[in-house]
């Protein structure tokens, strides 16, 4: 699956009788006018729509999460129970950020098309699906995808491959062409684990057709700011776990601690009683 990010962002000017892009159905000069937001572009969708979105509000978040990071998680040793806590509020903020860009997207329920790749995700992360399933699952349910994980785990790559490999997209576009379903996709292509996906399932959104999502062709996504910080925060949000302390790699690219990433297979290699926090 090939992709084309949108990151280019360009502030526009909306006219007084244009549509409020708020969704009240009323003229800008009617609703919104007088509030001075700031918006902004980052092109056309699939439809030729231009992708606009409130800028002034999208800062006001990406501040909130930046605090939220210093002053609750940076330097904190975390439980996992309120690790778990800090997750669920994380994944919240990044959902009212998405929403902006909502009406943009080709992405709905069914559709799958982002199903089929490499997925990985942090420990606190997986702690969260397994909490989920333990909870909402039956033994049969469980055993089924304990069967799943078996059948193919040798065919994801471990989190060491992609740490060690000299271009980690090539290894990755290798798994994608396998077009092996997500463990947790049901035979309705709807997610069993929707409420608590990981991080990297729910920023892929796609202003493509459906059909170049599921023909494997260029896919459009945004690269927006408030995905960036969220995914900044819960890494280090896994790190400051202590029970998860561990579980980190120094990544001299970026000159810092970085959480481990593996792919769902392999943090429940050893069924769902507990993940795998094996290096």
């Amino acid at each position: 699956m090939k992709e084309k990010l949108y990151s280019i962002e360009k502030k526009i000017k909306i006219q007084p009788n244009d549509q409020c892009i708020c969704g009240s159905g009323l003229k800008y000069k009617e609703c919104c006018l007088d509030k001075k937001f700031d918006y902004k572009t980052l092109g056309r969708n699939y439809e030729g729509r231009d992708i606009v979105f409130n800028s002034t509000e999208i800062n006001k978040l990406y501040e909130y999460i930046s605090n939220f990071l210093l002053k609750d998680i940076l330097d904190k040793e975390l439980s996992v129970s309120k690790g778990k806590e800090y997750l669920k509020h994380l994944y919240k903020n990044a959902q009212n950020g998405t929403s902006h860009f909502a009406k943009y997207v080709t992405c709905k329920k069914g559709c799958s098309g982002c199903c089929h790749i490499y997925m990985d995700c942090t420990a606190i992360e997986a702690e969260l699906i397994r909490e989920y399933i333990l909870e909402n699952f039956n033994e049969k349910q469980i055993m089924c995808l304990n069967s799943k994980i078996k059948e193919t785990i040798d065919q994801v790559p471990e989190h060491e491959d992609i740490l060690k490999a000299s271009n980690k997209n090539d290894l990755i576009n290798k798994y994608g062409a396998k077009h092996l379903p997500c463990i947790f996709l049901s035979e309705d292509n709807s997610c069993l684990i929707y409420e608590v996906r990981p991080f990297n399932c729910r920023k892929l959104i796609s202003f493509s057709k459906n059909t170049d999502c599921m023909e494997s062709e260029s896919i459009v996504r945004p690269n927006i700011s408030i995905n960036n910080i969220v995914a900044y925060s819960i890494n280090h949000l896994s790190m400051n776990i202590t029970r998860y302390r561990k579980l980190k790699i120094y990544s001299k690219d970026e000159s810092e601690y970085k959480s481990i990433y593996k792919s769902i297979q392999h943090w429940f290699s050893n069924g769902f009683s507990e993940i795998n926090r094996t290096l």
